[in-house]
């Protein structure tokens, strides 16, 4: 079983639980961004975390990498609140 794998495994309770799911594919698509854009790769908890704000400003796959990538730069990287969790890739 890869490392993905059960990241997506085990937080398939909290997709479970949300009123307006996100698919997986959303949330492949704001990994790839985010790894891409500044070549961090992001939990899926973190995702869900900033869909939980339900912001408008932060619905996208665009506005939620940039807003990872921009907090990243900072010594505590939060995005409204919510803790940055991942690894560098590159």
């Amino acid at each position: 079983m890869t490392r993905r794998q059960l990241l997506l495994g085990s937080t398939g309770l909290v997709l479970a639980s949300c009123s307006s799911q996100p698919s997986w594919e959303f949330i492949d698509q704001v990994q790839q961004a985010v790894v891409a854009a500044c070549g961090f790769f992001p939990t899926v908890a973190t995702i869900l975390a900033i869909l939980g704000l339900h912001d408008s400003s932060l619905q996208t796959v665009q506005q939620i990498a940039a807003a990872i990538c921009a907090a990243l730069a900072s010594r505590s990287p939060q995005v409204k609140g919510v803790a940055i969790q991942g690894r560098y890739v590159r």
